[in-house]
């Protein structure tokens, strides 16, 4: 792999072997990740035709400051540095477990048409998160959490 870096612009030329590895990535990311990194291996790949970093900025809608991290990222862990880095969840799985309960033991009582004072909201859910484990949460990761949860069990 040759790197060429002028001072104002970054472009990359691949050997086979490196175009063949992000091709692969490329392939096994249609399957296993996302459409962003897809996105990420097209860059290099155009880069690697002769593209510059502005007209890849323009292609995808993004800066080329962008391009140029998506570019570093690759230049220092090749294809696997394309993919998004894992993103560490602030609870444990007793806790996810408590919470999607938590949220749960209402939707129970109203399908039951016990007399209850009001659902909680994901927002209150996210105070509840806040008052009981110290953590904050956003409202969308809230609702993830109890949406993966009912993926995993339905009927628990």
């Amino acid at each position: 792999m040759l790197w060429n870096m002028p001072r104002r612009t970054l472009f990359l030329r691949l050997n086979d072997k490196a175009k063949a590895e992000v091709v692969a990535f490329m392939h096994e990311a249609t399957l296993k990740y996302t459409f962003r990194t897809r996105r990420r291996g097209n860059a290099v790949l155009l880069s690697s035709q002769g593209w510059t970093m502005k007209q890849i900025s323009r292609q995808f809608k993004v800066s080329t400051r962008t391009v140029r991290e998506w570019f570093h990222r690759f230049r220092e862990k090749g294809a696997t540095g394309l993919a998004d880095p894992p993103r560490p969840c602030s609870l444990t799985p007793e806790q996810e477990t408590q919470l999607f309960k938590t949220s749960q033991r209402a939707r129970l009582l109203k399908k039951t048409h016990r007399r209850i004072e009001k659902l909680p909201s994901y927002q209150q859910l996210t105070q509840w998160v806040k008052q009981q484990y110290g953590i904050r949460l956003s409202v969308m990761q809230i609702n993830r959490i109890v949406r993966r949860k009912l993926r995993e069990a339905p009927y628990t």
